[in-house]
């Protein structure tokens, strides 16, 4: 009789359903039936309607672990075990895969690209090599305007230049937005435009240099070690600059002949030096009377030397004219000497220091009239050049406006005296 230890089903099959454990199993046997999934034995087996499930449907085998297949049982292996004293098979070497062999290129269909590309590269070409002879010609009519002995020989250069310059930028201006190789002879030309003709046409001159600045930035940033664009750059940007203060300077002579013929800004006077000190000075108050307004400042030589004397000289020929010096706080003053030849310069002042440094100035000019410290009434009446003289009648109109200097002084004196004659 079997012993009931042989007998014993193996724990592991016990739970698969159709496989009766067999008598003795012993290491390394493999079973004399292999067990059958669930799935196909459950294909055939269809519960009736109603039905309860079977008891032993719930013996089911064990759970597949995720990433690890099909779960063996631990006493049924296939091969026997390895004796610790042999040594481990390692895994073959996969075979190397044979290298694909790219198809080679027909010679035909490299050679129709090139001749393609070459084609289309001509035009390009063949346009760059004009703009360099023509920037090489343009650049020798330079040198000869730079070496013209009279006005006459340079005036013709100049109209021979402006021609070459303009024809030159209507064909390789759009050009060098394609060919960068073009960006810094276009750029110098555009350089070139704006100095020589900036008299005749500031607003062209401005789009020029900005022109030229976006040019030399895109050369820059594709050669970034050319000397001479770098240089062409900074003398671009300077140029910008005395443009733009041309510009501004332009702007506010035109907003200075607009006051001309209208009715006078208001002008208020913060504070007052002279015989008038500590009363205050307002246009307004002096209505019906001729006045003239000169906007001075210490350190500024044609206001000491040419504007401060011809109001002098005309209030003492016109008792009647009222004349005042108008300036305002700069932080900044010269006080001249005796002889007014030499003098010092003085910076960082206070409000204080300047105001007796202007004390002391006025005394060496000998400005008997009062001095107005006004800067509301600086911006009212567009004062960016000095001296600057404004021509007020008795009826509050604004009469004659000259910056930067006295100009005629016989018509100033004339129009001066038919404004004392209209007031009486």
């Amino acid at each position: 009789m079997a012993s009931p230890r042989l007998l014993r089903p193996h724990p592991l099959l016990s739970g698969l359903r159709g496989h009766a454990p067999p008598a003795r199993l012993r290491r390394g046997d493999a079973p004399s039936r292999p067990p059958r999934g669930g799935r196909a034995r459950r294909r055939g087996r269809r519960q009736a309607p109603g039905s309860q499930p079977r008891l032993r449907a719930r013996l089911r085998r064990p759970r597949r672990s995720p990433g690890l297949g099909r779960r063996r049982p631990q006493g049924l292996a296939l091969r026997p075990p390895r004796h610790p004293a042999q040594p481990r098979r390692r895994p073959l070497a996969p075979l190397p895969r044979a290298r694909r062999r790219l198809p080679l290129r027909r010679p035909a269909v490299t050679c129709r690209w090139t001749l393609a590309l070459a084609f289309c590269c001509l035009p390009l070409l063949a346009g760059a090599q004009d703009a360099h002879s023509e920037f090489r010609e343009l650049d020798a009519l330079r040198r000869s305007l730079d070496a013209a002995a009279d006005a006459e020989q340079r005036a013709s250069a100049l109209a021979t230049l402006r021609a070459k310059l303009d024809a030159f930028l209507a064909r390789h201006d759009a050009a060098a937005d394609q060919d960068a190789s073009l960006c810094p002879e276009v750029a110098r030309a555009h350089y070139w435009r704006a100095v020589f003709f900036a008299d005749a046409d500031l607003p062209a001159a401005e789009r020029s240099l900005r022109r030229a600045k976006s040019l030399l930035a895109r050369h820059l940033q594709r050669r970034r070690d050319d000397q001479l664009a770098t240089l062409l750059r900074q003398q671009v940007a300077l140029l910008g600059a005395r443009l733009a203060a041309r510009s501004a300077e332009a702007a506010s002579a035109a907003a200075r002949a607009a006051l001309v013929g209208k009715k006078a800004p208001p002008f208020v006077a913060e504070e007052v030096l002279g015989d008038r000190e500590g009363e205050g000075f307002r246009l307004f108050d002096q209505r019906g009377k001729v006045v003239l307004l000169c906007f001075w400042a210490t350190f500024d030589g044609r206001s000491c030397r040419q504007a401060i004397p011809l109001v002098a000289s005309l209030r003492k020929k016109h008792p009647d004219l009222v004349a005042v010096a108008a300036t305002r706080f700069y932080g900044k003053a010269y006080l001249p000497a005796k002889d007014l030849r030499s003098g010092e310069f003085r910076r960082d002042l206070s409000a204080s220091e300047e105001r007796e440094v202007v004390r002391r100035c006025a005394e060496a000019l000998g400005i008997d009239f009062p001095i107005a410290f006004a800067e509301k009434a600086a911006r009212a009446y567009r004062v960016t050049v000095l001296p600057q003289l404004v021509l007020v009648d008795a009826q509050g109109v604004v009469r004659a406006v000259r910056a930067g200097g006295v100009g005629d002084r016989a018509s100033l004196e004339e129009l001066v005296a038919r404004c004392l004659a209209e007031a009486r």
